[in-house]
């Protein structure tokens, strides 16, 4: 439906889901479409929020070498559900 439409959208994708199905994330950066990290993985004992700094920082960290070892330097990040600490990752 995007390419029939030509729309141009971003994708979040977590890390565990990119290892599991690497095929999604080929298929989104074959039609141009840009990919973001949504943190490692969508356990609610993991949630951003829940951790500690460091932590945080790791799973950030593992999430992006992942995804981008598929998809190239990504940019975006999403928090699941919005739930992040007041952490800056830069």
């Amino acid at each position: 439906m995007y390419a029939r439409h030509d729309i141009k959208s971003i994708f979040y994708f977590t890390g565990m889901f990119a290892e599991q199905l690497l095929e999604s994330v080929e298929l989104v950066k074959r039609h141009g479409h840009e990919i973001g990290c949504h943190g490692y993985d969508h356990s609610p004992n993991r949630a951003f929020d829940m951790l500690g700094y460091k932590e945080q920082v790791n799973q950030f960290k593992k999430a992006k070498r992942v995804i981008e070892e598929l998809a190239g330097r990504i940019e975006s990040f999403r928090a699941p559900m919005l739930r992040i600490n007041e952490v800056t990752f830069c």
